[in-house]
């Protein structure tokens, strides 16, 4: 019979509030570069300088312009993204990693990033400088950097992980199972969605992992 065996490991992490709109990446990018390196100089809108292609002037500037707030990446298969700038990636796949590999991942005090995807009930339709802006879904970043665990035998439904969103920071970070933030997380909210909702998943946004991002101690520039 399995005895009963508490583990916890919380990463020192800090996540910086996203500054614009779209930019959950490049705060997710900021933030994890200052984890890896204390002394680091990279700003949210110096990363959006330097991250976006092509090229959209100097973020810091204007970084309300089109050119600047807008969605990218943390790395993709043609080496674009915040993660690659900041030169801490390390691979990334498709869906929510198993947790096991989640927590060693953290054991070896590495961060994990996670994509979700929101639906949305109600396209969102707005205008910017005269440009009409057509919305039916979106990308949010997050980055899980803890876990507990009182099993011997951990699963999705046993692990609470330590979830920080840079959209909403009021606690710093959300706690919930493993299988409710992969279920039921409310992206934009990092709180976890209304339970009454149809089929115990958020009706408005209906947000689901769609990849996972390893991180990797500063690499070479």
């Amino acid at each position: 019979m399995a005895t009963k065996k508490n583990k916890k490991n919380v990463l020192d992490f800090i996540m910086q509030p996203q500054q614009q709109f779209a930019w959950c990446w490049a705060a997710v990018g900021t933030s994890c570069a200052h984890f890896y390196d204390p002394d680091s100089t990279w700003t949210q809108c110096k990363l959006a300088s330097a991250s976006i292609e092509p090229s959209p002037g100097n973020c810091c500037d204007n970084p309300e312009s089109l050119n600047c707030d807008k969605p990218w990446y943390l790395i993709t298969p043609n080496n674009q993204g915040s993660f690659v700038t900041t030169h801490i990636p390390s691979s990334f796949v498709t869906g929510a990693l198993p947790v096991a590999k989640l927590m060693t991942e953290i054991d070896q005090g590495r961060l994990v990033a996670f994509k979700l995807e929101i639906t949305l009930e109600h396209v969102l339709d707005f205008s910017i400088d005269g440009q009409e802006i057509k919305i039916p879904k979106f990308g949010h970043f997050v980055v899980i950097a803890g876990y507990e665990s009182s099993t011997s035998s951990p699963n999705d439904q046993n692990v609470m992980v330590y979830v920080h969103d840079p959209f909403s920071l009021e606690k710093g970070y959300s706690t919930m199972t493993y299988e409710v933030f992969q279920t039921n997380y409310k992206c934009h909210g990092g709180v976890v969605a209304d339970a009454n909702s149809p089929n115990g998943t958020d009706s408005v946004t209906g947000c689901r992992v769609t990849h996972s991002f390893f991180t990797s101690p500063l690499q070479n520039t």
